[in-house]
């Protein structure tokens, strides 16, 4: 089954142009949480991503960042702030998915994961 919705477009940030769509697939364009490297993000893109990752009309999504830093930490979110997880279970998936502390970053990236679920009820 193929994708029907990219978030992040890699092709896009090492060219500095937009990839052609095709077979349908609709790449969120803008749709970073923010500066990776630095570890800092936008909250209203975070909430972006969740609502539109979160869409079944979406599904299937392929989510990609340079590192499955970023990717992880925004599934993470969804998988407690809508599929019901714990973020005990979410975090261990997050881990085996790219969020690992290899980078100082790192911590910055389960620091807010965590902030912003308790920010939005859980």
């Amino acid at each position: 089954m193929e994708a029907r919705v990219q978030v992040g477009d890699r092709y896009r940030r090492r060219t500095g142009r937009r990839r052609r769509q095709g077979g349908g697939l609709e790449v969120l364009r803008d749709a970073d949480c923010g500066d990776s490297f630095a570890a800092t993000f936008d909250i209203a893109k975070v909430d972006a991503v969740i609502k539109a990752i979160s869409d079944p009309a979406n599904q299937p999504v392929y989510l990609n960042s340079g590192n499955g830093r970023p990717t992880a930490m925004v599934w993470m979110i969804k998988r407690v702030l809508v599929d019901g997880w714990s973020v005990e279970q979410a975090g261990a998936e997050a881990a085996t998915i790219g969020l690992v502390n290899d980078d100082p970053a790192v911590p910055a990236f389960w620091t807010f994961a965590q902030d912003y679920i308790v920010a939005h009820g859980k």
